[in-house]
């Protein structure tokens, strides 16, 4: 068993159970008194895909690289946030492997100090040299983009061949180096795209022992969603919502999944309630009753030029100059939280869904029978 695997996976455990109990009280004054949970680092907008379904060509394709933050002071956060406690370090992109040498330069600092590190990527730009330096950097995770089978991997992607040469080869590696720091996590969109396909697609990861994060499609539209709370106008404008005409099929997907689950025990990363709720989400019923969103206590994100945000609730601030500490409880902050916590919209991205203390220690040990394979 890698023992250093098992420390930081424990701690991350731990403390995202002694934030969830001290969060009631977080709530009423909107300070968060312990450290970010995950900060999210976005680390350029720059993709060699155009997939539909990605916000971030519309929202912050604008940032020039001169505009950037600069890696240096990057490391610098980074070691700011060893220092305050942050347990978990994330990087996204667009697809950070176009930069693999700023990528890896922020990575070792945050390996180094002690944080687990993970990144997303399509696989395209995957190779064994990547694998076995971020392997050799300490524990963490590649997240690795799959919305369906094939053909129709290719075609929600808008580019023929990116099954073979991102998906299939990244897996082909993984299976050749075999590393022993570094599992694959499998992220898949649930929209109406790719809904007959993914009750194989999730067999096909379960057989080989992957775990999948289940994620609805999100159109960053939070205004025009609440606004109409229509299935019909919202597949209209984004033709990945699910349609009314196939709600019933969502529901039986929904189930085949979890029979999945059954049967491969530690396969989702989505407990049980969070894909029950993914039923509820496309037809609007969630909005009803919504939860009170209380991401901005837990997790941050940096976006390239360094400012930080929430959805569309607008600059926090930027940490070019501010330091992350001042920054995590600062009035604008503690605005944003308590604004945050009366959203109307119910979006069950993975940064919103929250489980349980016992879903957590629950499904914690069933993953962890995959991730120490």
């Amino acid at each position: 068993m890698n023992i250093d695997k098992l420390k930081k996976l424990a701690r991350i455990g731990f403390q995202k159970a002694i934030m969830k109990a001290s969060l009631k009280k977080d709530i009423k004054t909107g300070i968060s008194r312990r450290p970010p949970q995950t900060v999210y680092w976005i680390q350029h907008t720059q993709c060699n895909l155009n997939c539909p379904m990605c916000n971030v060509p519309q929202t912050t394709m604008k940032q020039e690289r001169e505009d950037w933050i600069s890696t240096e002071r990057m490391v610098e956060i980074v070691e700011e946030m060893a220092s305050m406690g942050v347990p978990n370090f994330g990087v996204s992109g667009g697809e950070p492997l176009l930069d693999v040498e700023r990528l890896f330069a922020v990575l070792e600092v945050a390996s180094n100090k002690g944080l687990y590190t993970h990144f997303g990527t399509n696989g395209l730009l995957m190779t064994e040299d990547i694998l076995r330096r971020y392997d050799n950097l300490g524990v963490g995770h590649i997240s690795l983009s799959i919305d369906a089978i094939g053909d129709v991997h290719d075609k929600i992607r808008g580019r023929k061949g990116v099954w073979e040469n991102g998906v299939v080869r990244t897996l082909d590696i993984f299976e050749k180096v075999k590393p022993r720091n570094i599992n694959l996590k499998i992220n898949s969109i649930i929209s109406d795209e790719n809904l007959e396909e993914l009750p194989e697609l999730v067999r096909f990861l379960a057989d080989r022992g992957y775990v999948v994060f289940l994620q609805p499609f999100d159109p960053c539209a939070y205004d025009f969603l609440t606004k109409y709370k229509d299935s019909a106008i919202a597949h209209d404008k984004f033709p990945q919502w699910i349609p009314p005409g196939r709600l019933g099929l969502l529901s039986e997907v929904t189930n085949r999944i979890l029979e999945i689950e059954r049967e491969f025990p530690g396969t989702l990363l989505n407990d049980t309630r969070h894909l029950e709720a993914v039923k509820r989400y496309f037809s609007f019923d969630l909005l009803d009753n919504p939860a009170p969103c209380t991401v901005a206590f837990e997790n941050l994100w940096i976006k390239p030029n360094g400012n930080v945000g929430y959805c569309n609730y607008g600059l926090v601030g930027n940490l070019k100059e501010t330091s992350l500490s001042e920054l995590w409880n600062c009035e604008k902050m503690i605005k944003t939280r308590k604004a945050m916590l009366k959203c109307k919209f119910v979006c069950l991205l993975g940064c919103m869904y929250s489980p349980s203390i016992y879903a957590l220690f629950k499904k914690g040990l069933r993953t962890a029978k995959k991730l120490f394979k």
